[in-house]
């Protein structure tokens, strides 16, 4: 991936399109950018239809640290939070349901999943894994 081709992502991102991948840049020269990262996302198995896999992941940080992006970006690590912070933001029932479903028992969850637009792997674009919880958090 070339720095024109990110100049234009970024400039597509952000509705700031321009003619010059180093217009694109100059745009972003005094802003802050915050990135996202925690190496253990990559270490659950998301199921076997799903297209996202943890090499996925890893690649893509890969790439980002590999084009020198890392330098120009606020790099977080978020912090795992518990059921009480968790349902600060989200329904108790969701919770809940995040909390005890899983592969062998979905079918007794099958309103849920319909309800949270989850599903069984290779059947929906959020399956349900062992550690969803936990990837949650």
């Amino acid at each position: 991936m070339s720095r024109r081709v990110i100049s234009f992502m970024w400039s597509r991102l952000t509705g700031t399109l321009s003619t010059s991948p180093a217009g694109a840049m100059d745009h972003f020269r005094n802003k802050v950018v915050s990135y996202f990262y925690d190496e253990e996302i990559g270490n659950f198995c998301y199921g076997g239809g799903n297209p996202m896999r943890p090499h996925r992941v890893r690649l893509t940080h890969t790439l980002v640290d590999g084009y020198g992006l890392t330098d120009k970006l606020k790099i977080s690590r978020p912090r795992p939070q518990d059921e009480d912070q968790i349902a600060m933001f989200h329904a108790d029932e969701y919770v809940d349901f995040l909390n005890n479903v899983t592969p062998d028992n979905q079918e007794e969850y099958l309103t849920q999943l319909r309800r949270f637009n989850l599903g069984p792997a290779g059947e929906a674009d959020c399956p349900v894994f062992d550690g969803l919880f936990e990837y949650c958090q």
